[in-house]
């Protein structure tokens, strides 16, 4: 295997980028300061910044494929959101998983099954 290099740094998250997801030219962040970052990978700069329900670290991305390909879904601590690439603000909030009875546990992996 060859030796790996640095294509690019990309800068605007305050704090640790948590997770990434991409599907062809879409690349988006989701960082502890509670936003979730899509990128303009030519200008190596951030082309939207969204703030995540409640600014919670964001901990999981998924980005649409087929018929949601306009479509950022994340999770920050229980809760699951989405966002719709075409307008401004969140799409939807649910809790991830209402009925573990008191349990602490947060959302670690999104997955988008475009079946």
């Amino acid at each position: 295997m060859g030796e790996l290099s640095q294509a690019a740094s990309l800068r605007g998250h305050r704090g640790g980028v948590n997770c990434l997801a991409g599907e062809g030219d879409t690349l988006v962040s989701g960082g502890e300061d509670g936003t979730v970052r899509l990128w303009d990978l030519g200008a190596q700069r951030t082309a939207r910044a969204m703030v995540a329900p409640g600014a919670q670290a964001v901990n999981a991305l998924a980005v649409g494929r087929g018929g949601c390909e306009h479509f950022v879904f994340g999770a920050a601590g229980r809760d699951v959101f989405a966002y719709d690439l075409r307008a401004p603000g969140v799409l939807m909030r649910e809790p991830a998983v209402p009925s573990l009875g008191g349990s602490s546990d947060e959302v670690g992996a999104l997955a988008i099954d475009a079946a």
